[in-house]
């Protein structure tokens, strides 16, 4: 996702920084995508603080990145699980910040990010947030606001029913096909 996010918001004329764990990560990514990285304290100086990672590391990235936020700032998350994680963050936020927890159903195969979709809980709003949602919109996604619960079960039924689909076909595939078939024939939806 993270791809994406520099894609996204590169043409904004913002400052787009790359911060991970790994400096050295941090600066390949950056110098491949034309941007440049930082340290974790750095990045929690930024303006806007936009936490991607892995489901399981959201909570604690976005928390050590709250320690060193300055004021006014927005943190926003990435991610596709709202309960559990939206709620833990909020309670941390300190009073003179915002937060926002965003979802987009796309991910880095797009090239076109026009008419795909996100969608995002307002913890805490305020301008920065507002800010932020108008540029996606301008930019041309269709940005829907959701509740934390809301998202959850939509996402699940959504998600699950995809994935499912999707192992169905593979069973069907290597039951019916011939075993020399092999990926020679898959097309890039099952690749």
């Amino acid at each position: 996702m993270g791809r994406s996010l520099v894609q996204l918001l590169k043409p904004s004329g913002s400052r787009v920084l790359i911060c991970s764990r790994d400096i050295k990560k941090a600066e390949d990514f950056a110098k491949r995508f034309g941007t440049d990285y930082c340290s974790f304290e750095e990045a929690a100086k930024a303006d806007i603080i936009i936490v991607s990672t892995p489901t399981d590391k959201v909570v604690p990235v976005s928390l050590q990145v709250l320690e060193g936020a300055k004021t006014n700032s927005l943190l926003i998350d990435v991610s596709s699980v709202k309960t559990g994680i939206t709620n833990t963050i909020l309670k941390r936020v300190p009073r003179n910040m915002e937060y926002l927890s965003i979802h987009p159903l796309f991910g880095p195969h797009v090239r076109r990010f026009e008419g795909e979709n996100v969608l995002y809980v307002s913890a805490k709003p305020g301008t920065r947030s507002k800010v932020f949602l108008a540029y996606l919109t301008q930019i041309g996604l269709n940005v829907t606001e959701v509740g934390i619960h809301e998202h959850d079960k939509i996402m699940a039924v959504i998600q699950v029913m995809h994935h499912y689909g999707l192992l169905c076909l593979g069973v069907s595939l290597m039951a019916y096909l011939p075993s020399d078939t092999g990926r020679r024939f898959y097309t890039a939806l099952l690749r």
